[in-house]
């Protein structure tokens, strides 16, 4: 059908028993079972990439701290700051290019396999137990916009934890 109200309305008072995507969808936006499920793979999701991020800013912090003697010695030896900067920011952003390169390959698995199984089990519990098999199939919608700014707000933090890190062992006490 069209997304015409008035199309939409006249099938739906030919064929009563229809099965209508259109509304089914508009049902599970308001099923507290669906959003519950929706709500905690979005808090999941939330807090594996803010442990992550922690994770790998200690890491490069007690990376950085634990070698400043190593830096000093370089630096007595005749290296420069900026010289001993791009050392650590070529070893920090390879790992970090690396992690976030796995990041979003593992996402986009995750989100190609798991997320039409969760929707299907969701039809099936809340509102299809007499036709369990008669589900149409599911469409992936990533949104762009806000996966963009997502990635973009980490890349922004990752930079300036390399840049802490960098100015941290171009300055030794």
């Amino acid at each position: 059908t069209q997304d015409d109200a008035a199309a939409l309305a006249h099938i739906r008072s030919i064929l009563p028993g229809l099965q209508d995507r259109r509304a089914i969808l508009d049902t599970m936006q308001t099923d507290p079972g669906h959003l519950g499920i929706i709500g905690a793979l979005d808090i999941g999701v939330a807090t594996a990439l803010l442990l992550a991020l922690i994770g790998m800013l200690i890491l490069s912090w007690f990376s950085a701290t634990s070698r400043l003697t190593s830096f000093a010695v370089l630096r007595a030896l005749g290296m420069s700051p900026r010289q001993l900067a791009s050392v650590l920011l070529w070893e920090q952003g390879v790992i970090y290019v690396m992690a976030f390169v796995l990041g979003l390959a593992l996402g986009l698995v995750l989100t190609l396999f798991a997320a039409p199984t969760v929707a299907t089990l969701t039809v099936q519990h809340g509102h299809a137990w007499d036709l369990p098999f008669n589900i149409p199939p599911t469409q992936v919608v990533i949104p762009y916009g806000t996966l963009a700014l997502l990635l973009g707000v980490l890349l922004i933090i990752c930079l300036g934890a390399l840049l802490l890190m960098a100015r941290l062992v171009s300055r030794p006490s």
